[in-house]
């Protein structure tokens, strides 16, 4: 008896655990079954209905905070920090390493070192920025010295004649201070950025030469101290050649003279051309980087000639005497003997009519093998257009489209507010696409002539096969008696 109750407990153990599986089964199949007693919470129509509540909250957020504000005031910030990172970078570093051109706007509203000792002030009611962009795109090994030639930036470049090639001008490049200024930088950033061709005012006042724009207070800068600065920029920057073009101003005392009332102060007429070179003289060295040009030679070198002979200076004018009577050195050419120029005079609206602004300002002649494309507003500068007009995409429309309505290739791009926009990575495309044509076309050319020597070298084989051939008697007579019968 003792023995059998274990047994009938087990057997009464598993009998009670089979019924409770059963019945689990009941409720498991039951519809109001939920696992472990817990509601299931997702499905698709709880999901949508909390994407749908999520995005609205969203643009309720979105039309409710000021986003744009917030954004707007984050990157001044941003902005502000990084001009000073910058800053204190150039104040801990003795010496400006130009082949990045990575250069910001000092707080002193100065320039001084590698662009000579003087300064230059910048316009107080303005702040700008100088644009940060690495204007030498040549190779350079790991310590930095170059893996290959390079001219004003692009390797490509010294392939090309000067009047292939594409420069970046600064219009009234002395003009950066108010009134009516031309540009909110001085033009010696301009060249730290990469621009290569500068058209200088040169005016007299109180009988001396300096730079100004019409009148001795607007726009003036010291000559010598201008010239200097130029001349320190190109004697550490050896692989770089400049454009400079001086336009000879008549200088007025008053807006009533300017309108014809009452004769000049300084008669542009009355400017001496060797007097100038005097003023170059004065700088070592500076003369010896001119570059002087036959009036009536039509090639020019190429960028990479010009290095190699150190003549990195081209140097043009136009107002008062003409060159051509004497009045000028070798070293200084006549502007529009060589150069013509598109319309001026334009508005934001008439600069677009391209079919219009696009053509030449004179009838050109066999010597005029430059042309200057002017990309400025006149006689208003408009710093609120500058963004559009020196946009990377304006600039290349405008240029391909003078260049098909003309004939003539760009070379002078005339621009004010030179910090604004995408002027010099426009030129530098151009030029390479200039670069890349020029080499094909050398390939071309190289093709059809080996064609053309294998041809010639064909058909004098041919003839002297037939003339050896003449040479058998039998031949001969056979030859002769076909003649006879035809």
């Amino acid at each position: 008896m003792d023995e059998g109750r274990p047994m009938r407990r087990s057997q009464d153990n598993r009998r009670s655990s089979d019924e409770m599986h059963r019945s689990s089964d009941v409720i498991r199949n039951s519809s109001s079954y939920i696992p472990g007693s817990r509601k299931k919470w997702f499905s698709w129509p709880r999901m949508a209905l909390f994407l749908t509540v999520l995005g609205g909250s969203f643009m309720l957020l979105y039309f409710c905070l000021p986003v744009d504000e917030m954004v707007k005031h984050f990157v001044a910030d941003y902005e502000r920090e990084r001009e000073e990172f910058v800053k204190n970078s150039n104040n801990n570093t003795d010496t400006t390493d130009t082949s990045t051109n990575s250069t910001s706007v000092d707080d002193s509203n100065s320039t001084t070192g590698i662009m000579g000792e003087g300064s230059v002030t910048i316009s107080p009611s303005i702040k700008p920025s100088m644009p940060i962009w690495n204007f030498d795109q040549c190779e350079r090994g790991n310590d930095g010295d170059l893996s290959s030639r390079c001219c004003n930036g692009l390797s490509t470049n010294c392939d090309l004649t000067i009047n292939e090639a594409l420069f970046a001008m600064l219009h009234n490049a002395n003009h950066h201070q108010s009134p009516s200024s031309n540009h909110e930088l001085p033009l010696e950033m301009s060249l730290l950025a990469g621009f290569r061709a500068l058209h200088l005012n040169l005016c007299l006042c109180d009988n001396q030469l300096t730079l100004c724009n019409s009148f001795c207070n607007v726009g003036r800068r010291d000559l010598d101290e201008v010239l200097t600065s130029i001349y320190d920029f190109l004697d550490v920057n050896i692989n770089e050649i400049l454009i400079i073009k001086l336009e000879l101003k008549d200088v007025f005392t008053s807006t009533a003279n300017a309108n014809g009332v009452d004769n000049t102060q300084g008669n542009a007429q009355n400017i001496d051309m060797f007097q100038f070179i005097d003023s170059l003289q004065e700088i070592p060295g500076m003369v010896s980087l001119l570059y002087s040009h036959n009036n009536n030679d039509n090639s020019w070198p190429t960028m990479e000639t010009l290095l190699s002979q150190n003549k990195r200076i081209i140097l043009f004018k136009h107002g008062g005497k003409l060159c051509a009577n004497g009045h000028c050195p070798d070293t200084i050419h006549e502007w529009h003997h060589f150069t013509v120029e598109s319309k001026r005079k334009l508005n934001i609206n008439s600069i677009q009519e391209f079919n219009t602004t696009c053509k030449l300002n004179e009838d050109i002649n066999s010597s005029q093998i430059f042309y200057e494309m002017n990309h400025f507003l006149s006689p208003n500068p408009s710093i609120d257009d500058a963004d559009f007009l020196n946009s990377m995409d304006f600039v290349s429309q405008r240029i391909h489209a003078c260049e098909s309505i003309t004939n003539l290739i760009p070379n002078f791009l005339n621009v004010d507010f030179w910090g604004r926009g995408e002027v010099l990575e426009a030129v530098h495309e151009i030029n390479s696409q200039r670069a890349i044509q020029k080499s094909d076309n050398r390939r071309r050319l190289s093709v059809l002539s080996t064609e053309e020597n294998s041809l010639i070298t064909h058909i004098r084989k041919t003839s002297n096969d037939f003339k050896s051939e003449l040479k058998h008697p039998f031949l001969r007579k056979r030859h002769y008696l076909g003649n006879v019968q035809n």
